[in-house]
């Protein structure tokens, strides 16, 4: 995927903060947009696929270079959805999960790059993953998607981060508010439209695997 540096936004949010060093409006920039996307979920995208290894539950998942996975949003194993649990969970399920061997019915995340499996897998299935991912913090820059579609949410972002810093030329809480709100709008917005994309792609997928 195509990356746009976060120093493209700079023009855009300088002219609001003339007095606001560079490095610090780009640094804003990189926190809002990986908020943006945390929050969100839009940035998303199907990992390599792979195989289970029997008796073997956990798996390392890889996703791109400088991103980090925000959220896993579907699991198939043997092209049957997983559903997702928590550790807890599957304590309540199975008092001995760990010990459980058959198809995998459930997944939960270890940490953000590591999925377990419930029933342990006895033998060797194709495993496919969605997932919406997030720049990481030594990232220095985005997906261009981001700045081509929300260019000004990001530009909105970042101008709440820095007029709602104390004692600075160019603090303004009233403004900060606003331009938060303006933020946080179109981050509800981008995630119903990549839950409807989503979820539109789920049922041409089952109607293709219904009339195959």
């Amino acid at each position: 995927m195509a990356i746009v540096p976060y120093t493209q936004w700079l023009p855009y949010v300088q002219v609001n903060v003339p007095d606001c060093p560079k490095a610090l409006i780009v640094e804003a920039i990189r926190q809002k947009v990986i908020e943006f996307c945390q929050r969100s979920l839009f940035l998303r995208q199907e990992l390599d696929s792979f195989y289970t290894v029997a008796d073997d539950n956990e798996y390392d998942l890889s996703p791109p270079v400088d991103n980090n996975i925000a959220q896993l949003l579907m699991l198939k194993v043997n092209k049957r959805e997983l559903e997702p649990k928590t550790q807890d969970d599957m304590e309540e399920i199975y008092q001995e999960w760990r010990d459980q061997s058959g198809e995998p019915q459930y997944f939960f995340l270890k940490n953000t790059n590591t999925a377990i499996l419930v029933p342990k897998p006895m033998g060797v299935y194709p495993v496919r993953l969605l997932v919406a991912l997030k720049p990481t913090q030594a990232a220095q820059g985005v997906d261009e998607s981001i700045f081509e579609e929300y260019k000004d949410a990001i530009k909105h972002g970042a101008l709440a981060y820095l007029m709602l810093m104390a004692e600075k030329t160019w603090s303004n809480p009233n403004m900060s508010a606003f331009y938060q709100s303006q933020f946080d709008a179109a981050i509800q917005e981008s995630k119903m439209r990549a839950n409807k994309a989503t979820r539109t792609a789920k049922h041409s997928e089952q109607k293709h695997i219904i009339f195959k």
